[in-house]
């Protein structure tokens, strides 16, 4: 006891009965650093599991389903239910964000040609699909246009089952309309496309892509076919911008004049 008295009467264990200035500032900063060790780490696994939890409930909820095609909402984010709590305002423009946009192939126009029309779509088109039975050379070009020029990428599930991802509406439109005429995109590894035309795969490689832009109006690829060595340039765009540079003789009324008719 004798040592523990003489200990307290150190100064350095003294509490000094003036304190600084600023000691009104230290005393609540000393409170927050004691609290501090207070929360136990364990709690951040807690919040991570009950945020998990949270991004379920928007996973299993019935109301928010594609009903068209069945596909629930998945969240991939656990963090999801904080980010929608601090939404306060939703800022759209004039092209359908809000709205439906569907872009639908109704009618295209091969070599003077027009298939489908205001009542039936090209897709379910008699002669359409006779022609592709028959082997027209111009329509399966087209087809090979439709499902060649383009960004878009094949994904394919593990049931088989190919969707497509692509920057623009119009392009996963034309490209599903093809596989539905039986020119299927099914595979792209690196610069090589994989075709399978009624059961025939096609393999091409892509040289060179020139993108659309405002100014040219069109898109073009550069592809050689795999077997032949063939090299091809196609193209797809406004009638505008097509046709004028389009040499007499050629085929000038094949995919260039069917985008106007193509897109509904």
């Amino acid at each position: 006891m004798h040592i523990i008295l003489i200990l307290l009467q150190q100064w350095y264990v003294e509490y000094p009965n003036e304190g600084p200035w600023y000691e009104l500032l230290v005393i609540p900063l000393r409170f927050e650093l004691l609290c501090s060790i207070m929360i136990p780490i364990s709690i951040k696994v807690s919040l991570d599991l009950v945020k998990s939890l949270y991004a379920k409930f928007i996973d299993w909820d019935d109301q928010m389903v594609d009903l068209e095609t069945g596909t629930r909402s998945n969240a991939t984010n656990t963090a999801i239910s904080e980010d929608l709590g601090q939404v306060e305002y939703i800022l759209t423009d004039k092209t359908g964000t809000l709205t439906e946009n569907k872009m639908i192939f109704k009618r295209c126009c091969i070599r003077g040609t027009f298939y489908g029309n205001e009542n039936r779509d090209a897709l379910s088109d008699v002669e359409l699909l006779d022609a592709i039975a028959t082997g027209s050379t111009d329509v399966i070009q087209f087809l090979k246009v439709m499902a060649i020029c383009n960004t878009v990428v094949p994904i394919q599930s593990k049931t088989g089952a190919i969707s497509y991802k692509a920057l623009s509406q119009d392009e996963e439109a034309l490209v599903r309309a093809a596989a539905s005429l039986h020119m299927v995109f099914v595979n792209k590894n690196g610069n090589v496309l994989e075709i399978n035309f009624n059961g025939l795969l096609l393999r091409y490689e892509v040289l060179d892509i020139l993108e659309f832009t405002s100014d040219r109006k069109r898109m073009s690829v550069v592809v050689k076919c795999c077997v032949s060595g063939k090299i091809s340039l196609l193209s797809k765009g406004a009638d505008e911008a097509i046709l004028p540079h389009a040499r007499s003789g050629q085929q000038t009324r094949t995919f260039s004049e069917a985008v106007e008719h193509m897109l509904n």
